[in-house]
């Protein structure tokens, strides 16, 4: 047991027995206390210009490029789903709920790595580094003793991001699913509310969210365990440190000041790998992000590009062909909807076609818009295959209304002209549409107009009207088809 012996003369009491040596290592040579004192300072300074300069370049990247980037992302992502045709939205994986999901948590997920980690994960690393290399330049042996404590750190990581990297995309699929039955319930709340199922989809969406609540658990306890078993490993090696250090300062290996330097260095460096293992999380989730965001925007649009200047548009006197049509949907691909059908309709000439629920009907002006393509035989206008034509031409001159037309949160106004130039959407134009579809007067009998806004899904407009608005809005096409579903 070290004891202290105290001298009358002296104030100072000297040690004897375990630690004499390291005193007097320690008070020996005060002149060489300022200058040890000096270095170590220089060493711990230059780790925090170090900082400032990769902490501000990474601020500045993420001001000018992070967020606009995932702007960028989003904006692709859209661009490239509205090139596909209809059969891309009836895969499961395509559903409104699931995309919708991809532009919000996936982004964000990837906007979080971008705009918030990344001015944090740079400066991160180099200081980690320097550190870790000046306390490799003062003492190697002390330094690998101290820094053992780095690998072990993303060996317990890496246990846990095996583990939990399945339930992540397990977790990002129950989510979808989740997402998906929300924009259901929300999109038809009116419908909901009339048949009193507020309970009944309360309890369906509960029963989708408990698989991703088990798995959220089972992540939960994996990284507790991983972080429990990483800071004690943190003490043990702590401990090691410290008995290996004092064997090396009564061996004359190091002197006490670098002893600490290297492990204040080792330290300093283990705050930043610490940051950097709180972002793995982050970073998978990203990861994963970005690869449902690449799916989406490299995805080929197959057999039809919406978005696509390419195809004939020829002008248009209104004769139809349907001959020897078969078609079947490609979510199924078993069941036969059409099977040779011929149709031929003249110029002028008005026709019904009717049927059971289910039999093709609304199928068969898909086919004449190009929503979908024939399984075999060809929908001709004109003598011209549809599949020639190029499509956005081909929907201005056929224009369907449906039974529930799709009205958009715009203005009466923008409702009637969207999808036209703005020199084309003149307003005599769409007075002069209104008026031969007869609702001119009951448009300008509301407080704004045709400045009057429908809101969400035209819901403050009757079924009738919605109807009339798109009548106005293929006469002002001027189309040369006008079907009624």
């Amino acid at each position: 047991m070290p004891k202290l012996v105290y001298d009358k003369d002296s104030t100072m009491a000297e040690p004897d027995g375990f630690g004499e040596q390291i005193f007097k290592s320690t008070m020996a040579e005060p002149d060489g206390f300022g200058e040890q004192i000096f270095k170590v300072a220089c060493c711990f300074t230059a780790l925090i210009i170090i900082k400032t300069i990769f902490e501000t370049i990474g601020r500045l990247f993420v001001a000018l490029y992070g967020h606009g980037f995932c702007n960028f992302l989003r904006g692709e992502m859209l661009r490239k789903i509205l090139r596909h045709g209809a059969a891309y939205f009836d895969e499961e994986k395509n559903t409104p709920g699931r995309l919708v999901h991809k532009f919000i948590t996936d982004t964000a997920s990837l906007n979080r790595i971008l705009g918030e980690k990344l001015d944090m994960i740079i400066p991160a690393i180099v200081c980690a580094f320097a550190a870790i290399g000046i306390s490799l330049w003062i003492n190697w042996k002390l330094a690998l003793l101290c820094g053992f404590q780095f690998p072990a750190f993303f060996a317990f990581r890496l246990m846990e991001l095996r583990e939990t990297g399945k339930r992540q995309r397990q977790m990002a699929e129950e989510e979808k699913k989740a997402a998906n039955l929300a924009t259901m319930v929300l999109t038809n709340m009116s419908t909901i509310k009339a048949y009193t199922l507020q309970a009944h989809f309360e309890s369906i969406f509960c029963n989708a969210l408990r698989p991703l609540q088990s798995a959220m658990k089972r992540q939960s306890v994996i990284s507790a365990l991983v972080f429990a078993c990483q800071f004690s490993f943190t003490y043990i090696l702590i401990a090691i440190t410290l008995y290996f250090g004092v064997q090396m300062i009564l061996n004359k290996e190091i002197d006490p000041f670098n002893y600490l330097a290297v492990v204040l260095l080792t330290q300093f460096g283990a705050n930043f790998i610490s940051q950097l293992i709180a972002s793995v999380s982050d970073i998978s989730k990203a990861r994963i992000a970005a690869e449902n965001i690449l799916c989406v925007v490299n995805e080929p649009a197959i057999d039809m590009d919406n978005l696509s200047d390419e195809g004939l548009r020829p002008k248009v006197v209104g004769r139809i062909v349907l001959q020897d049509i078969e078609f079947r949907y490609p979510s199924r691909p078993i069941v036969p909807v059409l099977k040779d059908i011929n149709i031929k309709v003249s110029k002028g000439e008005s026709i019904a076609i009717v049927g059971p629920s289910g039999c093709g009907k609304s199928t068969i002006l898909a086919l004449l818009q190009r929503m979908y393509t024939p399984t075999r035989g060809a929908v001709k206008l004109d003598n011209y295959n549809v599949r020639s034509i190029n499509p956005s031409y081909l929907r201005r001159v056929i224009v369907a209304i449906g039974q529930e037309p799709t009205l958009f949160s715009f203005t009466i106004k923008e409702n009637i002209s969207y999808g036209l130039c703005e020199d084309e959407a003149t307003m005599e134009k769409i007075t002069q549409a209104a008026k031969i579809a007869n609702i001119h007067d009951f448009i300008i009998s509301l407080p704004q107009g045709y400045d009057t806004e429908i809101g969400e899904f035209g819901h403050q407009l009757s079924g009738g009207t919605h109807q009339e608005l798109m009548e106005e809005k293929g006469l002002y096409y001027e189309m040369n088809q006008l079907e009624l579903k």
